[in-house]
């Protein structure tokens, strides 16, 4: 089963990423501003028009949160984390390493993005990526390698399906996570963002039940500082499903639980 889904994985983006290359590079060949999260994982950035890229821009990204939420798990028992990461655009080609440390923990963690993004259509948008991963927590250095794929179908009035998958080597398993994201463009430097998403596990929490894992409620506010600057404050409530902490260790981590975060963001162009 678990190979199945790296198959899957290979496959499916092979597969898009050529028929995308075929078909729709040349009408569309900018894809939406992405970045990596608080949680290093990849997060689309801004709705964009479709428009000609044939130029590069940079990025830097920090963040701060009090807690360390990934997969509906406070992964450091109410302690906050601290990140920052720096992304090289190129045409569709996405870099994003990613340093992140643990707020009165030892905790660090180090994660390599590489990502390929293909417009398939008009409302469609592909995200093919790889991620190295390595971690340290009291002495303790563990190390992963991820593969993932990300599907955007935007609608009418700034409404994005979302739907995430990614798969670790190291645990054989994947996770799925399946969002709607509402976009608000409130001033001209003020926008706001509601995004409801809902994450199934399948081994990637190899101590976790496998089905339905979380619902997740996300707020976000970016202010636009000066042209090229923003400054992001954001919320979240997450609740478990399922949990059953009696049968796997890993669900102990699973908690109804809320965090917040502060973000700052500047692009070069």
């Amino acid at each position: 089963m678990k190979l199945c889904i790296v198959g899957f994985l290979f496959a499916f983006s092979a597969c898009f990423s050529s028929l995308a290359l075929a078909q729709t590079t040349q009408e569309y060949s900018a894809v939406q501003n992405v970045s990596a999260d608080a949680a290093g994982h990849i997060k689309v950035e801004t709705l964009t028009n479709i428009e000609p890229n044939n130029s590069y821009d940079w990025h830097i990204h920090s963040y701060w949160e009090n807690r360390y939420v990934t997969e509906g798990r406070d992964n450091l028992a109410n302690k906050g984390i601290t990140s920052v990461s720096t992304e090289l655009n190129y045409e569709n080609f996405i870099i994003i390493p990613w340093f992140a440390k643990g707020i009165n923990t030892d905790y660090s963690e180090v994660n390599l993005n590489i990502i390929y993004a293909t417009v398939l259509s008009k409302n469609l948008e592909l995200l093919s990526g790889y991620s190295a991963i390595a971690s340290r927590e009291e002495s303790s250095n563990a190390y992963d390698n991820e593969v993932s794929l990300e599907l955007i179908y935007s609608f009418a009035q700034q409404v994005q399906l979302i739907s995430s998958l990614y798969y670790s080597f190291d645990a054989q398993g994947a996770f799925l996570d399946v969002a709607l994201n509402k976009h608000y463009q409130l001033t001209p430097v003020l926008q706001l963002d509601f995004k409801t998403s809902v994450g199934f596990n399948t081994g990637y929490v190899a101590d976790g039940h496998n089905g339905a894992n979380h619902v997740q409620f996300s707020t976000n506010l970016s202010y636009s500082v000066i042209k090229n600057m923003q400054l992001y404050a954001y919320s979240n409530y997450s609740f478990a499903i399922n949990k059953d902490s009696n049968r796997y260790a890993d669900d102990e981590l699973l908690q109804d639980v809320f965090w917040a975060g502060l973000g700052l963001s500047y692009q070069y162009r």
